[in-house]
C-alpha cells in the first residue's frame, strides 16, 4: 500500500444576489433597486433557471440565461476537471429594475437557481469517483439541485422619531405642524431603547420637545448626567401624549405618535430618554 487510494473533492455550485443589502428605509418611501442574481456552476452543471423573489414569491423568472466564462477547476492529482470549461450563468434582463413601496416591518430578498448535475472525476489511481452523487458535498459528484438559495438582504421598514425646540410651550398640535412642515429633525432610527437626542442649546433658553411612532414602548425616565436626571412625569419632561401625524416627504399620513417636552424653558446639549 505504497499508494492508497485518494478520492477526488469537488467544488460545489454557487448563487448570488447582488444590488440589494439589508438596511432600515422609511415606511412609505419608494425602494427601486436594479438587481442582478448568477450562479457559478463550477462542478455542477448548467444552469437551467435563476429567479429573484421578493418575500418568498418571485418577481422575475429567467429560463433564458447568458454564459460567461469563469475560473476554471483545478486539475487534480494530474488529471483535468471533466466539468471544465467553467462557466457564470445571469438573467437575461440583468439587471433587473425593481420598484416597491416599503411596508413596515421586514421584506426580505433572494435568489435562487435551478443547476444539472456534474460529472464524476478521477481518483489518484485514474479510476472515476462511484461515490453517490449528493447535493453540495465536497467529497462526492455534484446532484442535480432545483431552488439553490442565495443569501438573503432584508429591508426593514421603520417610522422616523423626530425632535426640536421651540421658544413657546409646544402643544401636540405645534409638534405635529414641524413635523409635516419639515422644520423638525427626523431621526430614521428604531425608538424602541434609549434615545439620545442632542438638542444643542447650552446657551439658549428654549423648550425641547421629541416624538415616536405609538407602537414603541413609552419614554419614562430622562437622564443628563448622574446628578441630573428623573422621571418623565410632567414636572420636568410631560409625559406622553398622542396625536396624529403625516410625513413631511407625504411617505405617510395619519400615524399616531407619541409626543413630550419640556415643560418649561431650559439650555440643554443631549438629553437621554429612556424606557426604564
Amino acid at each position: 500500500m505504497l499508494f492508497p487510494l485518494a478520492l477526488p473533492t469537488y467544488t460545489i455550485p454557487a448563487i448570488t444576489l447582488t444590488g440589494v443589502s439589508s438596511q432600515i428605509y422609511e415606511v412609505g418611501r419608494e425602494f427601486a433597486p436594479s438587481l442582478s442574481v448568477s450562479g457559478s456552476k463550477n462542478d455542477a452543471g448548467t444552469y437551467t433557471q435563476l429567479r429573484i423573489l421578493r418575500n418568498g414569491a418571485p418577481i422575475f423568472t429567467g429560463t433564458t440565461l447568458t454564459q460567461t466564462p469563469t475560473t476554471n477547476i483545478a486539475d487534480q492529482f494530474g488529471y483535468s476537471d471533466p466539468n471544465n470549461p467553467n462557466y457564470t450563468y445571469k438573467i437575461n434582463t440583468d439587471p433587473y429594475s425593481e420598484s416597491y413601496v416599503i411596508p413596515l416591518g421586514s421584506t426580505v430578498y433572494n435568489g435562487d437557481g435551478n443547476y444539472n448535475s456534474g460529472l464524476s472525476k478521477q481518483n489518484n489511481k485514474g479510476g472515476i469517483d462511484v461515490r453517490t452523487p449528493a447535493i453540495r458535498s465536497i467529497d462526492a459528484p455534484q446532484a442535480a439541485s432545483n431552488f439553490f438559495i442565495s443569501s438573503i438582504a432584508v429591508i426593514t421598514g421603520i417610522y422616523p422619531y423626530f425632535y426640536g425646540t421651540s421658544l413657546t410651550l409646544p402643544t401636540v398640535s405645534s409638534i405635529a405642524a414641524a413635523i409635516v412642515g419639515g422644520t423638525a429633525t427626523k431621526v430614521l432610527s428604531t425608538a424602541s431603547g434609549t434615545l439620545s437626542i442632542p438638542y444643542n442649546n447650552p446657551d439658549t433658553w428654549l423648550y425641547v420637545w421629541f416624538a415616536y411612532q405609538n407602537d414603541y414602548t413609552t419614554k419614562t425616565k430622562w437622564y443628563v448626567n448622574a446628578f441630573d436626571n428623573g422621571d418623565i412625569d410632567n414636572s420636568f419632561i410631560s409625559t406622553a401624549i398622542t396625536q396624529s401625524v403625516d410625513s413631511p416627504q407625504s411617505y405617510w399620513s395619519g400615524i399616531t405618535f407619541k409626543m413630550h417636552w419640556s415643560v418649561y424653558l431650559t439650555q440643554q446639549n443631549t438629553i437621554e430618554f429612556r424606557n426604564i
